[in-house]
């Protein structure tokens, strides 16, 4: 640096002037402009509604009484409907039930080699241990019955405790369902080992409620 440079410095310095004039302060760039886009965080209103709208909110109790009329209506018109198919469905149950049995005592039969009968059980208290077969009203199953395999294998007869395997005990049907059979169905059926019945039939059984076969 020359004398001459350095002189001025000197008189710079002692009148308050920054001799190095080619350092220029700037002030910082942060914050002296301002963004040409802004950001969005909390430039639009939140997707929440707001507490105002939620005091209005709800149903009002005119609507509330339309909606339980519709609701009270629907369910008086499904009502007789769900209680036909409740008893639809208990006659359907012991009528499947009854069938599984009779196709037990037939299987057993071929199985065991020997006679195995389904009887109509008697329904009193007194003849329940062990079972017995019979006793009550005539063609009437609606007591329960038993499958037992017998001694024979030529002829059924009633379950002898005694000498006979009881396979099973249904009991009395309280849920409104009748068993009814013809004559020939009465007291028992019967399969021997090959499989036949060990009577002439034909058998038959009516299962149904207070409306009658019609639903059976």
């Amino acid at each position: 640096m020359s004398v001459a440079m350095m002189t001025m410095h000197n008189n710079e310095w002692k009148n308050g002037l920054n001799p190095l004039f080619f350092v220029r302060p700037k002030i910082p760039l942060v914050g002296l402009i301002t963004p040409s886009v802004l950001p969005f965080v909390g430039l639009n209103r939140p997707f929440i509604r707001t507490q105002g709208f939620l005091r209005y909110s709800g149903f009002t109790v005119t609507e509330l009484v339309i909606a339980l009329a519709i609701a009270a209506v629907l369910l008086a018109l499904a009502a007789p409907n769900m209680s036909s198919f409740i008893r639809n469905n208990r006659i359907t149950t012991e009528t499947n039930t009854l069938i599984a049995h009779i196709n037990l005592a037939r299987s057993e039969a071929t199985k065991r080699n020997v006679v195995v009968a389904l009887c109509r059980k008697n329904p009193d208290p007194a003849k329940q241990n062990p079972p017995e077969c019979g006793g009550g009203t005539a063609n009437d199953w609606s007591s329960g019955w038993l499958v037992y395999a017998t001694t024979s294998t030529t002829a059924d007869a009633d379950f002898n405790s005694a000498t006979d395997t009881l396979l099973k005990d249904e009991p009395t049907i309280t849920n409104g369902v009748t068993v009814t059979s013809n004559a020939a169905g009465n007291l028992r059926i019967g399969y021997l080992p090959s499989g036949q019945l060990t009577a002439a039939g034909p058998f038959r059984y009516s299962v149904c409620d207070d409306r009658n076969e019609a639903y059976g």
